[in-house]
């Protein structure tokens, strides 16, 4: 049995998206025998704190980064989750990167991406990005899938649209006043203040998960909203976020991104676009192939991650 320091936990994002991708990521490190434990949240630095972590477990057997969403743009917060694979290994730990989306980074972030020992990220173009700097990166599907099919939601009946927010505030507003105009539910994937217990927050996502699931359709502008979208099959229209990130997993699963509209749309656009919003047949054996083969690398990634 090892024990994991997890790195990155994102569940203080506050949204229930993180709140999967961290209940797959612990789930199955201690369905494998390991013990696993967040020592470090999203947003809060480590740099300087990280010897004094390690020094805590001095028992720790290697080192697990969420890269999820976080590594873009030379960020200073990217830097430092980039940085961690050399002061793991001058601590005698192996590390991995997992969940990763990489995007407009420089090459001395990639030249510190490459001191892991592996490296897992979640769609084509972050693979892409990643091996143009030397770097044998996987591609593995974002872990909100694998925490989807876990939770095995029983099909329900659809009606109605689903509104969801935005990173982007101005862009959250116009979507909600979208929802009003077209008579749809309103739900940010943002929830509440910070919830200490893990599974009080899976309950939380659980029941969003089960408003996307009986959506006849959702907009939004949210990455994680649709991925969950894909996960239960439930016909989307996404708006582009503060990364290329909704656009790749969409080239990823269909191999085109027609469901991404290039900015929020008045009512009346939306209804004309009615029509053409549910799952051609097409859609459907793209969106079969990839949730089949997702969970097929789901499982070997986590089977040789520490191997």
């Amino acid at each position: 049995m090892a024990k994991i320091l997890v790195f990155n936990d994102t569940t203080r994002y506050r949204h229930y998206g993180c709140d999967l991708v961290m209940n797959s990521l612990h789930r199955n490190l201690r369905e494998r025998g390991h013990r696993s434990q967040s020592v470090h949240w999203v947003g809060t630095g480590v740099s300087k704190r990280f010897d004094a972590i390690v020094r805590a477990h001095r028992d720790a057997d290697a080192i697990v980064v969420n890269g999820e969403g976080v590594i873009h743009h030379d960020r200073k917060h990217a830097l430092e989750l980039a940085n961690l694979a050399g002061r793991a290994k001058d601590a005698g730990l192996p590390a991995h990167l997992v969940n990763a989306a990489l995007f407009e980074n420089s090459p001395a972030l990639y030249r510190a991406l490459s001191r892991y020992d592996s490296v897992f990220v979640r769609d084509g173009e972050s693979r892409a990005a990643a091996r143009s700097h030397g770097i044998e990166a996987h591609e593995v599907p974002d872990l909100s899938f694998d925490a989807v099919a876990h939770l095995g939601l029983a099909p329900v009946p659809r009606s109605g649209l689903l509104v969801t927010d935005h990173v982007d505030p101005g862009a959250t507003r116009r979507l909600r006043e979208v929802a009003q105009t077209l008579g749809g539910r309103w739900r940010p994937l943002m929830r509440g203040p910070v919830i200490p217990h893990a599974w009080v927050r899976l309950l939380g996502a659980r029941r969003f998960l089960r408003d996307v699931a009986r959506s006849e359709w959702v907009l939004s502008g949210r990455f994680h909203a649709v991925t969950l979208c894909i996960a239960t099959r439930t016909p989307f229209l996404a708006i582009s976020s503060n990364t290329r990130k909704i656009e790749a997993l969409l080239l990823d699963v269909f191999g085109n991104a027609d469901r991404l509209l290039p900015a929020i749309p008045d009512a009346e656009a939306l209804r004309a676009r009615r029509a053409t919003i549910p799952f051609t047949p097409q859609e459907h054996e793209a969106l079969d192939a990839y949730l089949r083969t997702g969970t097929v690398r789901t499982r070997a990634m986590f089977d040789r991650l520490l191997d």
